[in-house]
């Protein structure tokens, strides 16, 4: 089929590194003359530094309720060759409309998070939607036109968790592109005047998964040992809770929150090692991002992708979860021995590539809409 249509649909557009994917590929497929929206219940107004003039981006508003109505009335008029879902119960959604009422568009079913850790972690009334929804999912993934994941350790989990016979192709989620390299040299305003001073850098939301108590604790055994700074890079609704804690544990003007940055790419370039220490990730876009400016990593070992982006400890230190007191000495072994050399880093951060995504994402929309 000559230029398709196609929709990615979301139940949020925020300033996320989803996000930050679906853009990336959308981009991608507009270059090639494929007719693409992407639509969602609702666009947060941070996420508009993600807009770009080839990707119209819809925003259908309302309720939950609502928002189904006004999406199956979208639907029913645009009629897409191809709907691509990003969330699961958005995506369980569209399978179900589908299935009742029109049969007309592919549907692609993309996975970013493991199912099993945000359903062993969260409390117990979201648990209790996460049961319902993964019953849900049992039942219906198994119609998506595809299932892609992006990681094999996600595959596997879906596999465990949903049928261990379900075809699932594995798509890493596109980072680098023409424009990185710009991006990351871009000027900052570093808060700390110049010093020999190591810096460790924090970029994402500040959300209890990211476990940003375990990361101030690491850094104030740290700061015991080695003159040392620490950078906080993002908002959410965590951060109130850690600058008490950096109170507390007395780390002054060592540390640092900066709040959100369109562009952490030139903060991930200026500081010495980047550490992640989530309980769990589906992907960790950021890690790609630090290999890709020169970065030494830490990172805890968590489901379900820091340990393949990183091809089990070759380019990034891996340590156990919720643990401080390894993540502190980690960090005090990247800073004075580091683990890849930056040609190494780099190389590695381009196999994770906007072109290498887009491509394996046209090739399977080409297969789709030939049958």
């Amino acid at each position: 089929m000559n230029n398709p249509s196609v929709c990615f649909l979301l139940s949020r557009f925020a300033a996320g590194g989803l996000e930050r994917v679906q853009t990336h590929i959308a981009a991608g497929f507009a270059n090639t003359g494929i007719n693409i929206e992407v639509v969602a219940r609702a666009v947060e107004i941070e996420a508009c530094s993600l807009f770009r003039p080839e990707v119209p981006v819809r925003e259908l508003g309302g309720g939950r309720f609502c928002f189904v109505y006004r999406l199956l009335r979208w639907l029913h008029k645009v009629r897409p060759n191809v709907i691509i879902t990003s969330a699961n119960d958005i995506g369980c959604l569209v399978l179900l409309l589908r299935r009742l009422l029109w049969k007309d568009s592919k549907i692609i079913w993309t996975q970013h998070l493991s199912i099993s850790g945000p359903l062993r972690s969260a409390n117990t009334t979201r648990r209790i939607r996460l049961f319902f929804e993964k019953v849900m999912m049992r039942y219906l993934v198994r119609h998506a036109d595809s299932v892609v994941a992006v990681t094999r350790s996600v595959a596997d989990d879906m596999r465990r968790t949903l049928d261990p016979n379900l075809s699932i192709r594995v798509i890493y989620n596109p980072v680098i592109d023409q424009y990185f390299d710009t991006r990351s040299k871009e000027e900052i305003n570093w808060p700390w005047e110049p010093s020999e001073t190591p810096v460790v850098i924090f970029v994402g939301r500040l959300a209890r998964v990211k476990r940003l108590d375990l990361l101030l604790q690491a850094f104030s055994l740290c700061i015991k040992k080695t003159p040392i700074k620490l950078l906080i890079v993002g908002e959410g609704p965590e951060r109130g809770m850690a600058e008490k804690l950096a109170k507390e544990l007395c780390l002054g003007a060592s540390c640092q929150f900066i709040g959100h940055s369109d562009n952490p790419l030139p903060w991930i370039r200026q500081a010495d090692i980047l550490v992640l220490c989530s309980d769990s990730e589906g992907f960790g876009l950021v890690l790609v991002e630090a290999m890709g400016c020169g970065t030494q990593i830490v990172a805890t070992d968590c489901p379900d992708g820091p340990a393949e982006i990183l091809e089990g400890g070759r380019y990034g230190r891996l340590v156990p979860v919720d643990n401080a007191v390894e993540l502190a000495a980690a960090m005090q072994e990247a800073l004075h021995s580091p683990l890849a050399a930056e040609a190494e880093l780099m190389a590695r951060a381009a196999e994770f590539s906007v072109d290498g995504a887009v491509t394996q994402y046209l090739d399977l929309i080409d297969q789709l809409t030939r049958k």
